[in-house]
């Protein structure tokens, strides 16, 4: 075999490689490099674009819209942590934060977490008539309930209870329950209860209380209300002399601006006076366990 016959070495075809390809950028006619697949053959962008945290601000005790927010989290199956930023000054009560985007409104929040998982299951998929019934209860129902107006009440009841019973009473889209349209008539009902029991006859109540247990009596119900605990800022009265309590409201102040899921992951954020003073007043040990738990779910700040 002549010398003219001899193959390249891969290394020669590397450098030639290279060539071609400066001399293409240089003529403007370079082809996209493909992204290199991983080792179990998915490209990179598969692993790297992770889910958006969806994280809550102004979470608070009692709040309705906190509860709508909550009770759609654990319904559709989206995680809810606190948000490491407060709401903008304008919004008065929860808003939602996960990327670029925030919203506000308790609906707004709990159709936004619906959508984020729509998933095989029914109740996670946002219908027109989902929609429609979701107004509902931000334009009829509840300004009748806050308004203590019985003719108001009255009517705006009789709406619902014609499509419950439309729907054999579990819900007023279908036979599925606890739909995000469920979950935000009912815990309206639930708020006003006094209101509209006041307003109707035994039939209506009837139909109502059994609707509204559907959502009262649910294990997602529960976990909803446990839920808004974990979400709560942490708060500081300025009237309480104890500095042990000041600063545990600074550890944790902390600790929620760099892990905002913190106090999901049951670690214990509060102050403890040091053993030793050459350590200083108070100590936190939140870091090690705060870590490992992070680490074994995958979700350590980047």
């Amino acid at each position: 075999m002549s010398t003219d016959d001899k193959k390249p070495s891969k290394k020669e075809l590397k450098k030639l490689a290279k060539k071609a390809e400066k001399a293409a950028v240089k003529n403007g006619t370079a082809a996209p490099t493909p992204p290199s697949a991983n080792a179990n053959g998915s490209s990179p962008s598969s692993t790297t674009n992770n889910p958006p945290s969806y994280q809550l601000a102004n979470a608070a005790i009692n709040d309705t819209c906190t509860l709508k927010a909550c009770l759609s989290s654990i319904l559709h199956n989206v995680p809810l942590v606190p948000s490491s930023s407060s709401a903008p000054s304008f919004v008065h009560g929860p808003s939602l934060h996960y990327g670029d985007v925030m919203v506000f409104g308790g609906n707004g929040i709990a159709k936004a977490l619906a959508m984020a998982n729509s998933n095989n299951n029914k109740a996670a998929v946002v219908t027109s008539a989902m929609d429609d019934w979701m107004e509902y209860e931000r334009c009829t129902l509840r300004p009748a309930l806050s308004s203590n107006n019985d003719k108001k009440i009255k009517d705006a009841v009789q709406i619902l209870v014609e499509a419950l019973e439309k729907h054999g009473g579990t819900s007023v889209v279908g036979d599925v329950p606890l739909t995000v349209a469920d979950a935000v008539i009912t815990l309206s009902l639930i708020e006003h209860e006094g209101l509209w029991m006041k307003n109707v006859n035994a039939d209506t109540m009837e139909i109502l209380t059994s609707y509204v247990n559907i959502t009262k009596s649910s294990s997602q119900y529960a976990s909803a209300q446990r839920l808004v605990r974990t979400l709560l800022p942490p708060s500081l009265d300025e009237t309480d002399p104890s500095l042990l309590r000041a600063a545990s409201f600074v550890f944790q102040t902390a600790i929620r601006q760099i892990c905002p899921n913190a106090t999901s992951l049951d670690v214990e954020t509060k102050a403890f006076k040091c053993k030793d003073m050459k350590y200083g007043d108070y100590q936190c040990n939140a870091a090690m366990p705060l870590f490992q738990k992070l680490k074994a779910t995958g979700s350590l700040p980047i």
